[in-house]
């Protein structure tokens, strides 16, 4: 009567699975698979935030250059001004120099001194008719 045991029956017939030295290393496999896996993934997970730091610091960097770029140019600027402002008061001063010396030749006798010394004018005759041209 081997056909009517219950263990006869159900192990010839239909196997439930692998052996338990074959299931061991399909587990091991398997764990070693995902070990594999997540060191791949770890692996990539790494090198994207090493690109990412990396475009930080170069975002980072251009910002600061613009800002140096900024500061320079304001500076830049400054200067400028600075130069405008001194030849601004050395017309200034070269304006009052004429001005001064303007007056000084208002006087009539100092006018027709000078025309006549340094200019080699001469005066009209008192009939005489001059055309200016």
């Amino acid at each position: 009567m081997t056909g009517s045991s219950p263990e006869g029956i159900g192990s010839a017939a239909a196997p439930r699975g692998p052996a338990p030295s074959n299931l061991a290393a399909a587990r091991a496999e398997a764990l070693s698979r995902s070990a594999i896996a997540r060191a791949a993934a770890s692996e990539r997970f790494f090198w994207w935030r090493v690109v990412a730091l990396l475009g930080l610091c170069a975002v980072l960097g251009w910002f600061g250059i613009e800002r140096v770029k900024q500061r320079s140019a304001g500076i830049r600027t400054a200067h400028q001004l600075a130069r405008v402002h001194d030849q601004l008061r050395e017309q200034v001063e070269v304006n009052r120099r004429l001005e001064t010396r303007l007056i000084g030749k208002k006087e009539p006798v100092e006018l027709a001194r000078e025309a006549k010394d340094k200019l080699k004018m001469r005066s009209p005759r008192p009939g005489e008719q001059v055309e200016v041209q």
